[in-house]
């Protein structure tokens, strides 16, 4: 009868679904699906992800609190300790799995321990949970990249233009896949978008005369 979970009662009458239809998520105040929909899952994977119990509960965590751990998680990723790194953020993942930044730092933290295939799996079920994030999006493009799937990079990053096309974390990662292409041309057209939103960042400049380089350009490459 609580009307916060009044979109999810409807939606799992909807699929008829056998399982006890009362699902309890924390912190969702609505009476419609609009924040049920930030999860971006498919209406198959809605049924996946509640029908494990027949009493589901995600208590969304208080936002402070989240600041306050990112900072702890952060520093240990900082002084390389990415297996505490993978331990301490599945835990807070398992309170409250609706958070991208775990996502983030879990899978950034086995790519560290080389461990790729973790680390696309993590990035991969980040995207279920929200499939427009652009951080998620560009860590995943930068796996596929490490392990040379550059078709799978391609759409990735081409997604995330789409999405973000002023992102400039999408716009470098996104030119570095066409330079490993040596598609350099589309490179520096990335490279330039990159300049229009900000242009003194070190690693795009960087980025940018190593793509006059490889065209043999010195003179622009040195400027």
């Amino acid at each position: 009868k609580n009307k916060n979970y009044l979109g999810i009662y409807r939606f799992l009458n909807l699929m008829k679904n056998t399982k006890k239809k009362v699902v309890c998520l924390g912190g969702l105040k609505t009476t419609n699906m609009k924040s049920i929909r930030r999860l971006n899952l498919s209406g198959a994977a809605y049924i996946s992800y509640f029908k494990s119990s027949w009493f589901y509960m995600i208590k969304k965590l208080d936002i402070n609190f989240i600041k306050s751990e990112l900072k702890k998680i952060q520093n240990l990723f900082a002084a390389g300790n990415f297996e505490k790194v993978i331990e301490k953020t599945q835990i807070l993942l398992k309170k409250d799995p609706t958070q991208t930044p775990f996502y983030n730092f879990i899978g950034l933290a086995y790519k560290q321990l080389n461990n790729l295939e973790m680390a696309k799996s993590v990035f991969i079920s980040g995207l279920k949970i929200r499939n427009d994030s652009p951080s998620i999006l560009c860590n995943l493009g930068a796996v596929y990249r490490a392990t040379e799937e550059f078709d799978k990079a391609e759409e990735v990053f081409s997604r995330a233009l789409k999405l973000h096309p002023k992102n400039l974390s999408v716009l470098v990662n996104y030119a570095n896949l066409k330079s490993d292409l040596n598609k350099i041309d589309e490179a520096i057209d990335l490279y330039n978008a990159g300049f229009r939103v900000n242009n003194n960042h070190e690693t795009l400049l960087i980025n940018y005369a190593g793509a006059f380089q490889i065209k043999g350009d010195f003179e622009k490459s040195t400027k």
